[in-house]
């Protein structure tokens, strides 16, 4: 979903539990950084409407089964 968000819309770290922990010192330490991201987040929530995410979510599901579809069976 990180493709979702513009620059400075929100914080997106690999699923790392090293990364995730880092991340979130991070915010806890910055005011600025929290302050920036509260603001691109209600940017995002107003482009984004719910229709426009669960298609989004519909077309990586259904990607995902043309490719398991498409993998040779073992």
């Amino acid at each position: 979903m990180a493709e979702l968000f513009q620059e400075g819309e929100a914080l997106v770290v690999p699923y790392d539990e090293r990364a995730v922990r880092d991340a979130l010192r991070r915010l806890a330490a910055d005011e600025e950084l929290r302050r920036s991201l509260a603001a691109g987040g209600r940017r995002a929530a107003e482009r984004l409407s719910w229709e426009r995410v669960t298609d989004l979510q519909e077309e990586i599901y259904r990607e995902a089964i043309t490719r398991t579809r498409a993998a040779p069976s073992g």
